[in-house]
């Protein structure tokens, strides 16, 4: 059974050091480009009018709908 004190030990181990770099790499790269859509999706459906804004409109609130659960049986 592993403890409170052994958890030093295992954030030194290469695998989790490993996990926690990939991690860390995977986030530095969507947050600025998700940061850059939200803030032109956001303008672009604040703005615009008509059928192709209600169409973005929808795809754009799909995952508030269908979360992304359903999506870990294919990873």
């Amino acid at each position: 059974m592993t403890g409170i004190a052994q958890f030093p030990d295992i954030l030194r181990e290469p695998a989790t050091l490993s996990c926690i770099r990939l991690s860390l790499f995977t986030a530095g790269i969507t947050i600025p480009l998700l940061a850059v859509a939200g803030v032109f999706l956001g303008y672009v459906l604040g703005r615009g009018k008509g059928r192709w804004i209600s169409l973005l409109d929808f795809l754009v609130s799909l995952p508030l709908v269908f979360p992304p659960s359903p999506s870990a049986f294919f990873s």
